[in-house]
């Protein structure tokens, strides 16, 4: 039987266009993920020379476009040859951690280019390959066939390693044939990011008795060149493929997957955590009967909304109390004053709280301390918070969840790099998707 160890695997965005870029980063994770202890590591399908995703390759039926013929010439020369550089990178950096590696790449082989895994074990460097027997879709107007040859279960002292790529995982012979060799870590570098992915993966775990491993990128279109010719549209922030990486036991159980298909959030709080409260402030849940007057409505409706949720989730944080709002005679007339508040009763579906009474002042105790002349009254109902145990409360939550939360450190730099924002914040440097700050407090000669 084999030792236990730590696998891993690698739910990151490539550098499309620029396969020795791919390369470094993916031999910088490897380090990473070696770095904590992980001895198998697997990456996405065409991590190296990048996934087309949306592309048509200028090829509508029965017609080719010019635009489309240079598109595919780019894609060939962005695709590696295993004697580059590329491979060597790659090779490097598992003779320096003695991990195995499978990683899915774009292969080229005089004029054709096909989706590959690459198996590097350790000092052995690039030991084998596995060429996709069966490009899914339009993947067979870019990418070559198969032959079979290249159908590998390596042994390792982890285990049996082998690959099946993407849609070849619904190829039940090859499956069968991945069984008849005794496979025990089934890896599946994939571009299939649809919520159905994690049945087939367990599925495959179960009947083949094997552990399986499927990772998968999470890249935007902003990860591609502004001509990119892609169906999905040239938003930067469209995300192209979601992730969806998981590790299955032989049983069908998930051991590990991605959390919300690669997004995972990092704040970064330059004082405490909940500073920005204030004992001034009214800790009303938005306070939102004051829109009703310039007729805000979707926005009293969302906040009184929000305001039953905060209720119901956090009861130990948040009370409700009643409020008297006198008509004073001159100001806003008594009609006006009830129609609002009946509206900010019945617009944002209060269940709990009572409903708004009028009052009479020349016999209600509300009366007493004020001055003559106050004769009617409305008391309604809103929600006080404790707004700072809220903050501290939702922090400690999303910790559970997978976010970090890094009080007391100031962001001593942000830099756009690629498809990511490099964050240089004291005691480590972070990498996001998407930033968005508060404030940021630049000083001179920092």
């Amino acid at each position: 039987m084999a030792p236990r160890f730590r696998a891993a695997v690698v739910q990151a965005a490539a550098l499309p266009r620029d396969a020795l870029a791919s390369a470094r980063k993916a031999a910088a994770l490897v380090r990473e993920a070696a770095a904590k202890g992980a001895r198998l590591i697997v990456f996405p399908e065409a991590f190296l020379g990048g996934y087309p995703k949306g592309a048509s390759f200028g090829a509508p039926v029965g017609m080719r476009k010019p635009e489309g013929r240079e598109d595919y010439r780019r894609y060939h020369a962005a695709a590696i040859v295993l004697d580059g550089p590329e491979v060597e990178l790659l090779a490097e950096a598992t003779r320096e951690t003695e991990a195995f590696v499978v990683i899915g790449v774009i292969e080229r082989d005089g004029g054709t280019v096909y989706c590959t895994a690459l198996f590097f074990d350790g000092a052995k460097g690039l030991v084998a390959k596995h060429r996709k027997l069966m490009p899914t879709g339009a993947e067979r107007l870019i990418w070559g066939f198969g032959d079979g040859s290249t159908m590998p279960v390596i042994e390792t002292a982890l285990g049996r390693v082998g690959a099946v790529i993407c849609w070849e995982n619904y190829m039940p012979m090859l499956r069968m044939a991945m069984y008849d060799q005794d496979i025990t870590l089934y890896c599946a570098p994939t571009a299939d990011d649809r919520d159905s992915w994690a049945a087939t993966m367990r599925h495959i775990a179960l009947e083949g008795r094997c552990f399986v491993l499927s990772a998968c990128q999470h890249i935007t279109r902003g990860a591609y060149p502004p001509d990119y010719d892609c169906a999905l549209g040239d938003d930067p922030e469209t995300v192209l493929l979601r992730g969806g990486s998981m590790i299955v036991a032989p049983l069908g159980a998930v051991l590990a997957a991605a959390h919300d298909r690669g997004l995972r959030v990092l704040l970064v709080e330059m004082n405490d955590l909940g500073s920005g409260t204030s004992s001034a402030s009214t800790k009303l849940i938005h306070g939102g009967l004051r829109y009703l007057e310039h007729f805000e409505f979707a926005l009293v409706r969302e906040s009184l909304a929000e305001r039953e949720r905060l209720w119901k989730i956090a009861p130990h944080v948040v009370r409700p109390m009643r409020f008297v709002l006198p008509h004073r005679p001159g100001l806003r007339p008594r009609w006006l004053l009830r129609l609002g508040l009946f509206l900010y009763d019945h617009i944002g579906g209060r269940r709990k709280l009572p409903p708004t009474r009028t009052l009479d002042l020349t016999a209600h105790e509300a009366g007493k301390p004020l001055k003559d002349g106050f004769r009617t009254a409305f008391a309604y109902s809103d929600c006080w918070v404790d707004d700072a145990r809220m903050v501290l409360l939702n922090l400690r939550d999303a910790a559970d969840r997978g976010a970090t939360v890094l009080p007391r450190t100031p962001v001593a730099g942000l830099e756009r790099e690629q498809d990511l924002w490099r964050i240089r914040a004291s005691g480590g440097t972070h990498y996001a998707r998407n930033a968005h700050q508060r404030c940021l407090r630049w000083h001179r000669g920092c």
